[in-house]
């Protein structure tokens, strides 16, 4: 397709080092070796100063300076043999949906003939007359045509964009062998030969667009990423003219000195200053503060933040592209393409395996030949290493493995959503946790501090009843008392933003929010706990002190304890004060924490670790956890994380249960192995029946029956993973140690 002059300009974005970047969707980008042949092509451009290439996404983001129109990318993919279009918000969960489709019917069309193709087949087989042999090789014929012409263009497609490239890829064996196979037994059909091989066609066919298909199935769960993103993004925001009035304006328009309007429960969609209004701000997933922020005029804020109180006014002071959820967006892709460098094991076998199959079948020929066969026989001998060597069970090995693994862990409450996130934590040493929302409850709960009167207690639970706020939802929830009298009514209840709300009843006035503010600035208020950060006051007497909190998840002693026994590296990261960082950490008895980290110090963190060797799994909730989650080597997050949190994670446990963590990896090992085991099992077939073929005791329907033998005993030990043992042993009956890979 071309490309839209008009769309291309559009979507080219300014960076902050004074750079432009543009993004492109490549559909057909399929595997590692793609990925780098992508990116060795637009670095090669002129003053393009980076190109990544997004595995999961099918993406490919190209930085240049210089001159403001960008470098001819979508010639550049043309001459590799990439299709290429600008990148559309949102439309990449479509086209896999679509993909999906289409390999589904592929695949069933290919399966309806090989099956009645192997029934006619038989029939030949088991002494039909010669006038019924021939109709039944037409008939095959027929099938075998539909089959190839409609469910084999995935390959073929493929394979002719790689040779018009003037380069090479796995899909070119296959569909060498597969035209060739249907050519020669077409031939012996005209012939009238006994014996032909279309079945041996529809077999190949068949048995590649299984593992095409699982490995897309696998491919999609990681396809979401940016989208997350956005979501975070409203398509506009209303803005105040100068003279009073008001307008809808797009984000995209949004510039500095606008004045902007954030109504209560919404989030702050550009950074900017509060001009006017005082209210409250949940910053946990900007910054990982746990308590609710002040905001009064002056107060910063920053895009990501939600608005807990009342209206408030802000002047914008960046772009919507230049915004502190632009600015996670970019460090996000920079981290993510470093991890998508990751090739997997079957990726780097790949590699070679293309060039090995057309240099073994050449060679037949040229064998063959150089013998004095004849040219049907020699072709014959060549289509049958073709074959016996075509990728099936390689294309099987991770999929299939991937796909039971993936299956049994939902079964345990964790989503896998990365296609080489089992190989990933298979070698994680190094467990980094952030602490809000993930070894703590995302959701404050109210405890109480020192001794409580109880009708006391209970005027502060009424209190707290008047109030959305968080902590007097957590007070109202968590604190048992006894239900004051319905008489008892509070008059001129006022709550104030930031300090908490107050009300009088028979001439008291009673306070129920921040100490300080609370205490009037009593001698009380110097006596308070440390851990106490709300208070029921009475004429500015302390009544009842709480600490309101995140606390431990239920089993984050014993699931911590268990990591550390296994000689797991373990350490914490957050944007949470030092004392409340320190309070969870000693009771976890975790002795590496870092307090008040911002999301670049998380990252930082990460990298350092990485470069001197340590495999990282990152553990976190937050936006602010979103680069170090791409940065690492591998990425988890709890099912209540945010939405751009969870799109970027490898896996996502889905009940809570931090012991979850410990399942993944003992899983993730073992579906190492079996991969491992699976390629062993490829490689063994090819170095026993290669031989066979070249020597000519193979023909093309043994070597498809080898094929799919091999192929079938790559999906049996990869059912091993489902049959290895119930649920309460974790799938192994393998002492956790032994297969954890931490020293």
């Amino acid at each position: 397709m071309n490309i839209d002059i008009s769309q291309l300009h559009h979507a080219v974005r300014s960076e902050a080092d004074g750079g432009l970047s543009v993004q492109f969707s490549v559909p057909n980008m399929h595997c590692g070796g793609c990925m780098r042949k992508v990116e060795r092509a637009l670095s090669a451009l002129p003053n393009v100063s980076t190109a990544r290439a997004n595995l999961s996404s099918r993406r490919v983001t190209v930085e240049w300076r210089g001159e403001s129109d960008p470098p001819d990318i979508w010639q550049a993919l043309q001459n590799i043999g990439f299709d290429s279009h600008v990148h559309v918000s949102s439309e990449t969960s479509d086209s896999d949906r679509q993909e999906l489709t289409k390999l589904l019917r592929d695949l069933a069309i290919s399966g309806f003939a090989a099956g009645n193709i192997m029934m006619l087949s038989m029939s030949v087989w088991y002494g039909a007359t010669s006038d019924y042999s021939a109709l039944f090789h037409w008939l095959s014929a027929l099938l075998a045509l539909a089959a190839l012409a409609f469910a084999g263009r995935t390959f073929f497609h493929s394979a002719a964009r790689a040779l018009a490239a003037g380069t090479t890829n796995m899909d070119v064996p296959i569909s060498v062998g597969l035209v060739l196979t249907y050519a020669i037994s077409l031939y012996d059909t005209i012939a009238g030969a006994q014996n032909v091989y279309f079945d041996a066609a529809a077999m190949l066919l068949f048995f590649l667009l299984i593992g095409r298909t699982l490995d897309h199935i696998t491919r999609s769960k990681a396809s979401e990423t940016i989208q997350g993103l956005e979501s975070l993004h409203p398509s506009g925001v209303t803005v105040f003219e100068d003279n009073g009035t008001s307008r809808f304006v797009p984000l995209a328009d949004v510039v500095p000195g606008m004045t902007v309007q954030v109504v209560a429960g919404e989030r702050v969609v550009v950074d900017g200053e509060v001009l006017k209004g005082t209210s409250e701000v949940d910053a946990s997933l900007v910054s990982g503060e746990s308590e609710p922020v002040r905001i009064v005029p002056q107060s910063r804020l920053i895009a990501g933040m939600r608005n807990l109180g009342n209206p408030v006014t802000m002047i914008a002071s960046a772009r919507a592209e230049d915004s502190f959820i632009a600015q996670m967006s970019r460090m996000m892709a920079i981290a993510e393409s470093n991890q998508s460098r990751f090739r997997s094991l079957s990726d780097r076998i790949a590699q070679y395996y293309a060039p090995v199959v057309h240099l073994a079948a050449l060679s037949a020929l040229i064998l063959w030949l150089s013998l004095g066969s004849e040219l049907h026989r020699s072709v014959q001998v060549a289509v049958s290493v073709l074959i016996i060597t075509c990728p099936c069970a390689l294309a099987l090995a991770v999929p299939m493995v991937n796909t039971i693994a993936s299956s049994r862990l939902f079964e345990s409450g964790v989503f896998v959503r990365s296609v080489t996130a089992l190989e990933r934590m298979s070698e994680v040493d190094t467990i980094v946790f952030d602490k809000t929302g993930t070894l703590t409850t995302a959701k404050p709960v109210a405890s109480i501090v020192g001794m409580a009167d109880q009708a006391e207690l209970s005027i502060a639970r009424q209190l707290a009843a008047l109030s959305q706020h968080p902590n007097s939802v957590a007070i109202v929830d968590g604190v048992a008392a006894p239900i004051v009298p319905s008489s008892i009514v509070f008059g001129n209840v006022q709550e104030m933003p930031g300090e908490g709300i107050e009300g009088v009843h028979s001439g008291s006035i009673y306070r129920l929010g921040r100490p300080d503010w609370a205490l009037h600035g009593s001698d009380a208020a110097g006596r308070v706990d440390a851990r106490v950060n709300v208070v029921l006051s009475v004429d500015g007497r302390l009544a009842v002190a709480f600490e309101v909190s995140g606390v431990l998840l239920p089993d984050a002693r014993s699931a911590i304890a268990a990591l550390k026994e296994r000689g797991y590296a373990l350490a914490v990261l957050s944007g949470d004060t030092a004392a409340r960082v320190e309070h969870i950490t000693r009771q976890l008895e975790i002795a590496e924490y870092k307090a008040s980290q911002t999301p670049e110090g998380k990252l930082r963190f990460v990298y350092d670790r990485q470069d001197n060797g340590q495999k990282i799994l990152m553990i976190g909730d937050g936006l602010n956890d979103v680069p170090s989650l791409a940065g690492s080597h591998v990425a988890m997050t709890p099912t209540n994380a945010a939405d751009i949190g969870r799109s970027r994670a490898d896996f996502v446990f889905l009940d809570g249960r931090l012991s979850s963590i410990g399942e993944a990896l003992i899983v993730s090992r073992f579906a190492q192995t079996l991969t491992k085991q699976n390629i062993a099992i490829a490689l063994i077939y090819n170095l026993i029946a290669v031989p066979l073929a070249f020597m000519g005791f193979v023909t093309p329907l043994l070597a498809a029956i080898a094929m799919s033998t091999s192929s079938i005993l790559v999906v049996l030990n990869s059912l091993r993973l489902r049959w290895a043992g119930p649920r309460s042993q974790c799938i192994l009956k393998t002492d956790f140690s032994s297969v954890s890979g931490a020293s």
